[in-house]
């Protein structure tokens, strides 16, 4: 029963994943903007920016609109990953 749970969840992180991928590849930044806002929850979002390379997890951060959700997402976030984050974040 975990086992298929832990499934599922792995199964979802990569499909939001490829979801992003492909609004990014077609410059859809307005549909990977709704995705991340509307339809991916907090650790969701934490999943994707820790799985795309440094430059990519910058441009999708900046895709996140509001600072409740922000603070949820960094919480979710790796040590590394929200340094980098932090650290781009324009005082």
């Amino acid at each position: 029963m975990k086992e298929q749970v832990a499934d599922r969840i792995v199964e979802s992180g990569q499909a939001n994943l490829q979801r992003i991928n492909v609004a990014l590849s077609q410059s859809a930044i307005a549909r990977a903007r709704q995705l991340i806002n509307e339809d991916f929850s907090a650790p969701d979002i934490a999943h994707i920016l820790s799985s795309v390379p440094p430059k990519q997890r910058v441009t999708l951060w900046n895709l996140v609109e509001t600072k409740g959700l922000a603070a949820d997402v960094l919480v979710h976030l790796g040590e590394e990953e929200r340094s980098q984050i932090v650290a781009s974040v324009k005082p």
